[in-house]
């Protein structure tokens, strides 16, 4: 089982690419911040139709997490 952290506000879609290749034990946390006003359709495509088991998406309102 894999667990990836994406600052989405920083690697926009490079950080999901190759996300098929995901096992269905693997888990996807996206963070983002205001600056990001949407994600591509297709990005959601992607991810949906992914094996990873979950995602998770979450909203920044301070910009204070750093990785």
């Amino acid at each position: 089982m894999g667990i990836y952290l994406v600052d989405y506000e920083n690697v926009h879609n490079d950080g999901v690419t190759d996300i098929q290749k995901l096992s269905a034990s693997d888990r996807v946390v996206i963070f983002y911040g205001d600056s990001i006003k949407s994600i591509p359709f297709e990005t959601h495509v992607e991810m949906m139709a992914s094996k990873a088991a979950s995602f998770l998406s979450l909203l920044l309102i301070l910009n204070t997490l750093r990785f």
